[in-house]
């Protein structure tokens, strides 16, 4: 790598360990070899987790945008949230919810539609979790932890 990793990283289905870094490349690599198996260049710092989902790869950018790609790096879809996303994206039933460093929580389908949205009045860092009661919990630069019922 040769830009800072903020990230965690993660296995995707196939267990490839998925690698994201502040210079906004997003790769996959062999686990056990370190090889380059794919790369994708979105251009912007990525401090977003990326969220491995059926054969393909989601995460947040500093762009803007809230990226998919497939299991093999090519990209399927883009959607501009309108503010830099750091937060990792969360799975929430079969939609994803993804948060904007504006406080912006955005609901969307797997093809990157928006559903819903809600401006909070705060900055966002924090990465969404899903409890099992079905609600989405995250913290805020407000000082409060928002908790939201899963009904998108």
């Amino acid at each position: 790598m040769n830009a800072p990793i903020f990230s965690s990283l993660v296995l995707d289905e196939n267990d490839e360990l998925v690698v994201a870094s502040v210079d906004g490349l997003l790769k996959a690599l062999n686990p056990q070899t370190g090889g380059e198996l794919w790369s994708f260049n979105c251009h912007a710092p990525i401090f977003s987790t990326p969220l491995p989902l059926h054969q393909s790869i989601i995460f947040g950018c500093h762009d803007k945008r809230v990226y998919c790609l497939s299991s093999q790096g090519q990209l399927l879809w883009k959607t501009d949230l309108g503010a830099p996303i750091y937060s990792s994206p969360a799975l929430v039933g079969v939609n994803i919810c993804a948060i904007t460093t504006t406080g912006k929580v955005t609901i969307l389908d797997q093809k990157g539609k928006i559903l819903n949205s809600l401006q909070l009045g705060g900055e966002v860092f924090s990465s969404p979790v899903l409890s099992p009661a079905g609600y989405v919990v995250f913290g805020c630069r407000d000082n409060y932890l928002y908790s939201f019922q899963t009904r998108w």
